[in-house]
Formats: structure tokens, C-alpha cells, sequence
């Protein structure tokens, strides 16, 4: 699989989990049912969000191999913190996700400032 499907596949599921986000915010946790569902499904598309972002970074030859490993450090930590923790595994594993975005974002503004665009 090249890096180029990796990154489509990790875009799509990251939209997906956008949408399962403001769900959440949509359904307000008194309603339930609807609530938990959408959280259930924004922290399981997350997982494979950072696994699928964090594997095509590490294997793209331009970025910084750390920030890669970073995103799949942050899934895996995040799937054994919840089995350890719940009740801090959703605050862990979404301030360890918005790391890992500035990270990205810092290695995508490195790699654009380095090609001179």
C-alpha cells in the first residue's frame, strides 16, 4: 500500500469521525442513547485515524519519521489507558490527539518551508 492510499483511507476516516464529533456535541449526554453512540463511534474511528495517519508518516519519505511514530504511540497508549482508566481515557485521548495534530501541522509547515512553497 503506498502512502498516497494510507493517507486517503486515514482522510476518510477522519472525516467520518468529524461528523461522529459533532454528533456529540449535537446529542447532549442527557439524551442517552444517541450520545453514546456517537462518542462510541468518534473514539473508535479516531484509533484507526492515528494508526492510519501515524503509518503513512512514518513510511513517507519527506516527514519526520518521530511525528509518524507519534500518532501511533498516541493510539496505542490511548487503547491501554482506556482499558486501565475509562474515566480519563476520553480527556487523554483527546488532548493527546490535538498534540498529535500540531505536530502534523508543524511537520506539513517544515516540509512546504523546505521546498520553498
Amino acid at each position: 500500500m503506498t502512502t498516497t492510499v494510507i493517507f486517503t483511507l486515514g482522510q476518510i476516516f477522519g472525516l467520518c469521525s468529524a461528523v461522529a464529533l459533532i454528533l456529540i456535541g449535537v446529542f447532549s449526554e442527557d439524551q442517552g442513547a444517541p450520545h453514546m453512540t456517537a462518542s462510541s463511534i468518534f473514539f473508535e474511528l479516531e484509533f484507526f485515524v492515528l494508526i492510519l495517519i501515524g503509518l503513512a508518516l512514518t513510511l513517507h519519505n519527506q516527514s519526520v519519521k518521530a511525528v509518524g511514530v507519534t500518532g501511533i504511540f498516541v493510539a496505542l497508549s490511548s487503547l491501554i489507558y482506556s482499558l486501565i482508566d475509562g474515566s480519563l481515557a476520553e480527556w487523554y485521548a483527546v488532548f493527546a490527539s490535538l498534540a498529535f495534530v500540531v505536530l502534523v501541522a508543524w511537520n506539513t509547515l517544515r516540509r512546504h518551508h523546505s521546498s520553498g512553497l
